[in-house]
């Protein structure tokens, strides 16, 4: 008896081994063989293939949201890249509404004074280039207006749309223009 259980554990460790494989290679049809069974190795291999059973349930409810989660990754990834086309195409549009506005327009750093930007029409006015622009401040194209100190002093939002009157614009030429500032 102790020769038929020993041959019988091995034949069990082996068949178990080859359904374990065959699950690794995704074979969710493989089951224990109950034809050569005794009392104690029926219980056995009933047990094994109950829990095979709930094991491959939950590989293949998984494997199941897996998919579910790829799919809304795709999703994600399709509407992040029309928000990109979006905004880009917003970006774009704003930068040729600024560039070819009939307006001089000029966007600068209020706290300290930098040149940020500029659009066609002012680099026309002035006679600068944008590179030009980009090595002076503010204040060398308005000179030192009290205006403008005080708009430096007093100004807590300093993102907000400011409008100034009768300032004198110094052009590359050294020429002065009257204007008003947006």
């Amino acid at each position: 008896a102790i020769g038929f259980k020993k041959s019988f554990g091995q034949k069990l460790i082996k068949d178990l081994s080859s359904l374990l494989l065959d699950i690794s290679e995704e074979k969710y049809d493989s089951r224990l063989q109950l034809d050569e069974v005794r009392d104690y190795s029926l219980i056995a291999r009933t047990y094994v293939n109950e829990i095979l059973d709930i094991f491959i349930w939950k590989i293949q409810h998984l494997q199941y949201e897996n998919s579910k989660l790829e799919n809304l990754n795709s999703i994600l990834e399709i509407k992040l890249d029309r928000s990109s086309i979006d905004l880009q195409f917003s970006e774009e549009r704003y930068r040729y509404l600024f560039e070819y506005s009939n307006d001089a327009s000029i966007i600068i750093d209020i706290i300290n004074g930098a040149i940020i930007d500029s659009n066609t029409k002012f680099r026309q006015i002035t006679g600068f280039s944008r590179s030009d622009l980009a090595k002076i401040q503010f204040e060398d194209l308005v000179g030192h207006s009290p205006k403008i100190t005080s708009l430096n002093e007093n100004t807590e939002d300093k993102t907000k749309e400011i409008y100034l009157s009768d300032l004198e614009l110094l052009r590359k030429d050294q020429i002065a223009l009257n204007v008003d500032l947006n």
